[in-house]
C-alpha cells in the first residue's frame, strides 16, 4: 500500500515538472489576441455547428444516459 501511494505521488509530480513550459516564446504565442475578426457568416457557421453536436449528442446519448447497461457497453 505504501509503495502504490508513493508511487502515485511520485508520478503526479513527474508529470506536475514535465509539464511546464520553459520556452517563453511560445507563451507568446499561445495568448488570445484582444479583437478577433470573423465574418457573420462564420459565425452563424459555427453556431449551427455547435447546435448539431448538441442535437447529435442527445440523440444518441438520451435512451443510455441512466440505464444500467450503459455501463458494462
Amino acid at each position: 500500500m505504501k509503495n502504490k501511494v508513493l508511487t502515485i505521488v511520485a508520478s503526479g509530480i513527474t508529470m506536475l515538472c514535465l509539464s511546464c513550459n520553459p520556452n517563453p516564446a511560445t507563451a507568446v504565442r499561445n495568448q488570445v489576441p484582444e479583437k478577433i475578426k470573423i465574418t457573420k457568416d462564420e459565425l452563424l457557421n459555427k453556431i449551427k455547428g455547435g447546435w448539431a453536436g448538441q442535437v447529435i449528442g442527445c440523440t444518441y446519448g438520451g435512451p443510455t444516459e441512466f440505464s444500467r447497461s450503459a455501463f458494462f457497453i
